[in-house]
């Protein structure tokens, strides 16, 4: 009799023990460690955000005063990725959001700027992309972006903020946009 009520309990366990940990499920709140945004001579970053999770690769010299780089966020449940693009003479920039794309973990969310680029998507930066070209591909496409990248920068504290001009430092150091 015991050990029909362990091979039941066993049972029932069974039918719901495997689902435990392969849904991704956000974790509980705990306090962590806010390590200080770390840039690298590339202007890559890393440890950016209040919990230390976003990152970006090393900018890349577009031509014509243009920059682009690519921001990353990642944590147990989600991979995000965006496309900063900085006109360096005209001191004006474009975040646009990555595209859904299959996540890595089941339940939950990726996305990618691969599908936003040529030779898949719609966007090809030359020296002669503009941020405001940018903006009408992004609103024909329903791609979401921000021209606001400096404000959304600033909102963040000190020793987590990013510097979206850093590329025009890097390679553009005479002009405008490597003085904002």
């Amino acid at each position: 009799m015991k050990r029909t009520g362990f091979l039941v309990i066993g049972m029932l366990a069974g039918t719901w023990l495997p689902t435990l940990g392969f849904a991704c499920e956000p974790a509980p709140p705990v306090e962590t460690r806010d390590d200080r945004l770390v840039t690298g001579p590339d202007c890559s970053f890393r440890n950016g955000g209040t919990d230390d999770k976003a990152s970006a690769a090393g900018a890349i010299d577009i031509g014509g005063s243009i920059v682009g780089q690519k921001y990353s966020y990642l944590d147990a449940c989600s991979q995000r990725e965006e496309l900063l693009v900085v006109d360096c003479t005209r001191v004006e920039a474009i975040l646009i959001n990555g595209l859904e794309v299959e996540p890595a973990v089941p339940s939950g969310y990726a996305s990618s700027i691969a599908p936003l680029q040529k030779p898949k998507g719609p966007i090809g930066l030359t020296p002669k992309t503009t941020i405001a070209e940018l903006a009408r591909v992004s609103e024909a496409n329903d791609f979401t972006y921000t021209l606001n990248v400096l404000g959304l920068a600033q909102k963040e504290s000190r020793r987590n903020r990013y510097d979206p001009f850093c590329g025009c430092k890097l390679f553009y150091p005479d002009g405008a946009g490597a003085q904002n």
